[in-house]
């Protein structure tokens, strides 16, 4: 071989690798370029539903949170009615009583012989007592256990 064709197949040597190292180069930007779109398209396609996601949760805390105060509603109103259906009956039978009383006819006088005014109404007053005592206490426990919630 002569010296013209080693430096020309050496030529074509370093222009083959030249030409090879331009196109893995080209082709290197061009992956990059298209990871970079990908990039940039996977992060909106992210951010869309993260939003969306968002709103669900919000939906659902509201929704939640709507049921609790429903919930909670209902469970003050059967309490009161439960609370107003004692008093109810608590003012019944001492109207009962009172009735009663005079529908016998008491006599304060022929009471003293057995029991004396004053005791029947301490009686009652001590029994309203009593049962007011026990609203309060069925008020404050109530109360207490709302707190706790």
């Amino acid at each position: 071989m002569t010296q013209d064709t080693q430096l020309s197949q050496r030529l074509i040597e370093e222009e083959t690798k030249a030409y090879k190292y331009a196109m893995g180069r080209k082709e290197q930007l061009e992956k990059m370029r298209v990871n970079s779109e990908f990039m940039k398209d996977w992060w909106a396609h992210g951010l869309e539903e993260h939003a969306k996601n968002m709103n669900i949760r919000r939906e659902n805390e509201l929704h939640e949170l709507k049921f609790k105060v429903q919930r909670e509603q209902k469970r003050r109103e059967l309490h009161d009615m439960r609370l107003e259906e004692s008093i109810n009956d608590v003012n019944l039978n001492i109207e009962m009583f009172e009735k009663e009383l005079v529908l016998r006819q008491f006599k304060p006088e022929e009471a003293s012989k057995n029991v004396s005014q004053e005791s029947v109404y301490e009686r009652s007053s001590r029994l309203r007592k009593v049962l007011n005592d026990e609203i309060n206490m069925m008020q404050r426990s109530e109360d207490t256990r709302r707190e706790e919630e």
